[in-house]
């Protein structure tokens, strides 16, 4: 909390959205989806302003992560092939096989 009234009042914007992506994954942990999709559209919003490709595209695979934990199939499988486009564009080859992993699409 901290952290996020700190960056709000500094407006280290980018620090801020990975801090709320990382609110975001203890929602998840906590089974507190609602919450943690609120804060994962928020870090999105922030890091797709500030064309933060590389943020961008992690915050999508762990919104998946979070669509994957309530069983939305059709919805984590959006978020998932987002941050690959992402991470592909970047010639990310590793985090795309992450995120494939994380889909069962790879072993």
């Amino acid at each position: 909390a901290q952290t996020i009234q700190f960056c709000e009042e500094n407006q280290f914007t980018a620090i801020l959205a990975k801090a709320i992506n990382g609110v975001a994954q203890l929602h998840r942990q906590q089974q507190n989806f609602e919450q943690a999709l609120a804060s994962h559209l928020q870090a999105i919003d922030l890091l797709d302003k500030l064309r933060a490709r590389c943020e961008l595209a992690d915050a999508y695979f762990q919104m998946g992560l979070t669509y994957q934990a309530m069983g939305n199939g059709e919805k984590s499988a959006i978020r998932f092939q987002e941050a690959i486009d992402l991470f592909t564009q970047m010639r990310a080859p590793r985090q795309v096989e992450r995120v494939q992993q994380a889909m069962g699409q790879f072993p």
